[in-house]
């Protein structure tokens, strides 16, 4: 790849179509830094950029030709920048604001508030690091601890929304916890939250295969009949982007307690028992990405994956070339899988 004119990269050219082809080696504009991506996590929203059912399409913050890969590690090509010498490991926050002096959110830290923020591989068409070279923003780069396996490091993307969900939601030390699904992000929230003293506990609609959670499991089954559960809870995390995981989500809310959103629905909400918020006197925090917790929260989330605290043996599935990224995606509908995480290897 050194010095040749073409690299590889996974682009979805219409709704529905998968390619990896050559496009044109990029170029680090100024504060940019060239990064050879490793290893990249497929997760629903690329799946729904694949599809044309994501809702930056309908806005239009995003279009076909598109490359995704907003989660994912490698290594520094080429920078200007003497911290980031070439070969040190990376991983990368997706989300890109202003930066300017002026703006009453970035100045803040809370860059996904910014009006004008874009997302690497998802927003305001960014190209994601779905390739064997790319060009992205010095400021967006955060150094992965030393021992830290590139494979293990993908994970930190969506810890990120864990520990920003956490930042909001508050101390949950002793307190029973409720994590509605068990994806990528729920079970990184079951594992931060058990770390952070919560006795937690985690609703499915399937029973999990393989080895479990950790942690007690709760099978819902399907709306509307699922069982009531057990008893109330003051902390309710809804990480499954669904319509019933929300109702479900509120439903399980102890009066006074606090409901954390997540998971983002692909469609509309409308029939959610809003009278129920105000009869459980209830706090609803919407958390995006890692929220007003600041960039901070990638130094928190790889901690905790140099740690430990974040197990990728329950949540790593496969790894699959980038060559075979439609089977990647394939594998990542996939229900039966045991681990949610499907990630695809950029060298291969």
């Amino acid at each position: 790849m050194s010095g040749a004119a073409f690299v590889r990269a996974l682009r979805f050219t219409a709704q529905g179509v998968v390619g990896v082809g050559p496009r044109p080696r990029p170029v680090a504009g100024p504060d940019e830094t060239l990064v050879a991506p490793a290893f990249v996590g497929i997760c629903a929203t690329d799946l729904e950029f694949r599809d044309g059912t994501h809702p930056y399409f309908a806005i239009g913050e995003a279009a076909y030709p598109h490359q995704p890969g907003h989660e994912w590690s490698g290594v520094v090509a080429e920078s200007s920048d003497p911290r980031l010498p070439a070969g040190t490991p990376v991983v990368g926050d997706p989300e890109v604001s202003c930066g300017r002096p002026d703006c009453p959110f970035c100045t803040v830290g809370r860059v996904p508030w910014c009006p004008d923020r874009r997302e690497i591989g998802c927003r305001g068409h960014l190209d994601g690091a779905a390739a064997e070279l790319v060009s992205l923003p010095t400021r967006n780069l955060h150094v992965v601890p030393d021992g830290v396996d590139l494979r293990i490091a993908v994970l930190a993307e969506p810890a990120t929304t864990v520990f920003g969900a956490l930042h909001r939601a508050g101390d949950v030390a002793s307190q029973r916890v409720l994590v509605i699904g068990a994806g990528t992000i729920g079970r990184i929230a079951a594992q931060v939250l058990q770390h952070a003293g919560a006795e937690v506990t985690v609703a499915v609609r399937h029973a999990p295969a393989g080895d479990g959670l950790g942690v007690e499991t709760i099978v819902v089954g399907e709306e509307p009949q699922g069982p009531t559960l057990p008893s109330e809870f003051p902390v309710v995390f809804v990480a499954a982007g669904t319509p019933s995981g929300l109702r479900l989500g509120l439903r399980a809310l102890a009066n006074g307690g606090r409901l954390v959103l997540l998971g983002v629905p692909a469609e509309r909400v409308d029939d959610v028992e809003v009278a129920a918020i105000l009869h459980k006197d209830a706090t609803v925090y919407g958390v995006l990405n890692y929220s007003t917790g600041g960039a901070s929260q990638f130094s928190r989330a790889l901690d905790a994956v140099a740690s430990g605290v974040i197990e990728p043996d329950r949540l790593i599935d496969t790894v699959i070339p980038l060559s075979e990224a439609a089977r990647g995606l394939a594998r990542a509908e996939e229900r039966a899988r045991a681990r949610p995480k499907v990630l695809l290897d950029v060298s291969a």
